[in-house]
C-alpha cells in the first residue's frame, strides 16, 4: 500500500512538473511574440510606418503578402512626373481587380474601389504621393461600410535624381523606392493602404 501511494505521488508529481514546464513555454511564447509585435501594433496607428516597418524588416518576421503581378496595377513612369509641378490621376478598380484584392486581403465583399492620387518630386531624391481612398466594403448582406481615407507615402528616387545613390536602409524617411525601370505602380501603393484601413 505504501508503495502503491509513493508511486502514484511520483506520477502526480511529474504531471505537475509536465503542466509548469508546459505553462512557461506557453508564457514565453506570448510574452516573445507580445514583444515581437509590439512595434507591428505601434505602427498599425500610422500606415506609413507600419508599410515602412515591413519593407525594412527581414523575411522571417513579415511575411510578404504582395503577389508576383499586382492585381490592381496602375503604373506611372518617373518621366511623367515633371519636376516642376504634381501630376493627378484617378484609379477606379474593375470587379475582376476588387475581387483579386478582397481575396488577398483577406476582406469582405469590395463593390468599389476608387482613389484620387497625387505624385510630386520632393528633392533631392523623393517622391511624394498622397491621395484619397473610397471603397464600399461589405462584410455581410447589410448596407456596406463606405471607407473614405487619405494617404501618404514617400518614394526614394535612385532612378533619375541626378543625386547620388542613396540606400533604401539609410532613407529613414521612405517608405519604399522607386523601381529600377523607373515605374512607381499607384495601384498597388492603393491596394496596400486599402488593407490598413479596412
Amino acid at each position: 500500500m505504501s508503495k502503491r501511494k509513493i508511486d502514484y505521488r511520483a506520477f502526480v508529481l511529474c504531471w505537475v512538473a509536465v503542466l509548469c514546464c508546459v505553462q512557461f513555454c506557453s508564457s514565453y511564447s506570448v510574452l516573445t511574440v507580445s514583444r515581437s509585435w509590439t512595434t507591428a501594433y505601434k505602427a498599425l496607428r500610422r500606415p506609413n510606418n507600419l508599410v515602412r516597418w515591413a519593407k525594412k524588416s527581414s523575411v522571417d518576421d513579415v511575411p510578404s503578402t504582395a503577389p508576383a503581378k499586382a492585381e490592381f496595377s496602375r503604373t506611372v513612369h518617373l518621366s511623367k512626373v515633371p519636376r516642376s509641378k504634381p501630376v493627378s490621376c484617378r484609379l477606379i478598380a474593375k470587379e475582376t481587380e476588387r475581387r483579386a484584392l478582397s481575396e488577398r486581403f483577406h476582406l469582405g465583399e469590395l463593390t468599389y474601389l476608387a482613389a484620387n492620387v497625387t505624385l510630386s518630386r520632393q528633392p533631392p531624391s523623393s517622391v511624394l504621393i498622397q491621395g484619397n481612398i473610397i471603397a464600399h466594403v461589405s462584410y455581410t448582406y447589410e448596407n456596406p461600410d463606405i471607407l473614405s481615407e487619405p494617404f501618404e507615402t514617400i518614394l526614394l528616387n535612385n532612378y533619375d535624381s541626378g543625386a547620388e545613390r542613396i540606400a533604401f536602409e539609410d532613407a529613414k524617411d521612405c517608405d519604399d523606392e522607386v523601381a529600377a525601370d523607373g515605374n512607381i505602380d499607384v495601384g498597388e501603393i492603393v491596394g496596400e493602404y486599402l488593407s490598413l484601413i479596412s
